[in-house]
């Protein structure tokens, strides 16, 4: 074996007790520190520096890392242990040890100053404790809604495709019947038509529905008195050039001009007069031989069968526009639809039409945006090109989900001009990972 030189026996000693003084001073935590957290001997900045007693919280900074003065100000970066004991340790940036406040529950930040700090970590421990059980069973409260909401959707989505399946047979049956139907109103309209034709032209033999001529209106004309007030009547000008005029220009009409104008005039009256005359006596002669008006009991039966083919049609695009519509992966916001939720406050209501728009109402309404899509994976709604903003964009909104055990929406912001912010507390947001996870988070309290 290789022997030891006298010269270095001493140096080896020397070595070994301070080893051992160190270790012996570490069994006493330095404050600021964990005493697992001590090695032996101690150093910092990677064993660049080894540490004595003397250097650990002496307000002067030897590590470029802080762990020398965890329990003063000295360095920027140093960072100070809260025990807390009975409760949850945390840390502390060492700039905030000995400052006259209160950081640690247990009060050890303050342990080297004159403030006396109270210990408060039972306290603020049931508080924790009571706000986390209470958070607990809203996440369960809400989860239980939310898979109530979740078999709801399966099964009004399950009907609303059952429905569309019978009422597009219903249609298939339908159509049809409206198809006969149209047949038969044209063929009833052809024989009425074909009856009214001869009635009338039986009708038409008759003196009295014989039209006047042109010299008859005249002549009837000139024996009226009344002809004295068609003289006061104003004159109208025409082109002459539409008349068979060589001349662009409008020229009021001469004298016998505006008579023969009038006479046609009267000659129409009298001609639409007889025939409206001759209509109405074939429509009533029409009616007394006709034992039953075939025509129009059809025109109702095919009324009746379109407007109920529309009122099915109707119903179709009703169902697949509920069922395009993205209600969450598993269809658990589809409650949200149709049911608006509202908030006051000391100038404005706000209401969240879910899947449909956003709006403040005060003085007047405005539209904060309208429903444009699902972001951040599914927690938040966003809702935009609402009403224009003076001198601004147009409104948008942004709606954060949060769990809840029922819907409510709070926190209305406006971070950006006319760019607004919500919360939606809802079950439907809640999340089982979440809930596990605040489960376990209790069991360290």
């Amino acid at each position: 074996k290789r022997s030891m030189s006298k010269s270095t026996k001493p140096h080896i000693y020397f070595v070994a007790v301070t080893l051992v003084l160190l270790y012996t001073t570490n069994a006493k935590r330095p404050l600021g520190y964990h005493s697992a957290s001590l090695p032996s001997p101690m150093t910092c900045d990677d064993g660049k520096i080894l540490l004595t007693t003397d250097m650990i919280n002496d307000d002067f900074c030897d590590c470029l890392d802080g762990t020398d003065e965890p329990g003063t100000a000295a360095c920027p970066n140093g960072r100070f242990l809260c025990l807390n004991e009975g409760y949850k340790e945390i840390f502390i940036t060492s700039s905030r040890v000995a400052d006259g406040i209160c950081d640690c529950c247990d009060g050890s930040d303050e342990t080297n100053s004159p403030t006396d700090c109270v210990d408060t970590c039972k306290e603020e421990k049931r508080r924790e404790s009571h706000a986390l059980f209470a958070k607990i069973l809203e996440h369960e409260a809400g989860l239980k809604i939310k898979n109530e909401r979740i078999e709801s959707y399966k099964k009004l989505k399950q009907e609303k495709t059952d429905a569309i399946k019978s009422v597009n047979e219903k249609i298939e049956v339908l159509k049809p019947m409206i198809e006969e139907l149209k047949a038969k109103k044209q063929e009833l309209k052809k024989a009425k038509q074909t009856k009214f034709d001869e009635i009338k032209a039986e009708l038409e033999k008759d003196p009295k529905y014989k039209h006047p001529t042109i010299e008859e209106i005249a002549a009837a004309h000139e024996e009226n008195p009344e002809q004295e007030e068609d003289k006061k009547l104003p004159k109208k000008k025409y082109n002459r050039k539409k008349h068979g005029k060589n001349t662009d220009e409008d020229t009021e009409e001469t004298d016998e001009e505006k008579k023969q104008r009038i006479l046609n005039e009267k000659l129409e009256e009298a001609i639409k007069k007889i025939e409206n005359e001759l209509n109405d006596d074939v429509e009533y002669h029409h009616k007394l031989i006709t034992e039953k008006e075939e025509l129009e009991t059809a025109e109702q039966q095919l009324t009746e069968k379109e407007d109920e083919l529309t009122m099915l049609e109707d119903s179709i695009k009703d169902h697949n526009s509920f069922l395009e519509k993205d209600f969450g992966n598993e269809g658990q916001y589809h409650t949200l639809f149709n049911n608006p939720l509202s908030m006051n406050t000391a100038e404005y209501t706000y209401t969240v039409e879910s899947f449909g728009k956003v709006k403040q109402k005060g003085t007047s309404t405005a539209t904060m945006g309208k429903w444009k899509e699902w972001q951040d994976d599914g927690t938040a709604m966003f809702y935009e090109n609402g009403d224009k903003c003076w001198g601004g964009p147009n409104r948008s909104t942004k709606i954060y989900l949060e769990c809840g055990s029922e819907d409510v929406i709070s926190d209305v912001k406006e971070p950006n001009k006319c760019e607004y912010t919500m919360v939606m507390h809802t079950p439907s947001a809640c999340l089982k990972e979440n809930l596990e996870a605040l489960q376990e988070q209790a069991k360290g309290l």
